[in-house]
């Protein structure tokens, strides 16, 4: 595990009640937190305005207390249900990004129900909905078994993000991107 590729001082660490994460308190004002199996980095937790001193599981290991220098505790909800109710106002960043989506196996939310994806639509979450779409892109990208299907969902989520005309020239290069890669795996 990279804990502190940014050159930031870790200031504690602890780990979570059944030993599968592992939180760690930075100088930079942050904390985050890593799956310890895989060594993936789940979640960066910013809202201090010192750096943070302490940090602790709750006993359930659903929730993760800061402590920091600027004299303020902080309680984080680190649940599924928790990233989702609390999106950020950093709108280039999504409540659950694609290392979250495929750490918590739920890279497939939108094929669990017909309406799953009109759902992600509907709640105009740009950052979120470029998400998905990147994993329907990284599954072309890097497997064999991909489909028309995985082609045209990530299109249109790409094209929905491109819509919002937020990063506009981002959303471009990555449909421009996305077409190449089709048209090489198609060839």
């Amino acid at each position: 595990i990279a804990l502190s590729e940014d050159g930031s001082d870790i200031e504690s660490i602890a780990f979570s009640p059944d030993g599968k994460m592992l939180a760690a308190g930075l100088n930079n004002h942050s904390a985050k937190i890593w799956e310890l199996r895989s060594g993936r980095e789940i979640i960066t937790l910013s809202g201090h305005s010192e750096q943070i001193h302490c940090v602790a599981f709750s006993p359930d290991g659903k929730k993760l207390a800061t402590g920091s220098w600027d004299k303020t505790i902080k309680i984080w909800d680190i649940t599924i249900d928790g990233w989702l109710s609390t999106r950020g106002k950093n709108r280039q960043i999504s409540p659950l990004s694609v290392s979250q989506l495929e750490i918590f196996d739920i890279a497939d939310l939108l094929d669990f129900r017909a309406n799953n994806e009109q759902l992600l639509l509907q709640t105009g979450e740009i950052w979120q909905i470029a998400a998905f779409a990147d994993i329907y892109a990284k599954k072309i990208r890097l497997t064999d078994s991909s489909t028309k299907k995985d082609y045209e969902r990530a299109m249109r989520l790409y094209t929905v993000c491109l819509e919002s005309e937020e990063a506009r020239g981002y959303f471009e290069v990555r449909i421009a991107e996305l077409k190449r890669l089709w048209q090489e795996k198609t060839k």
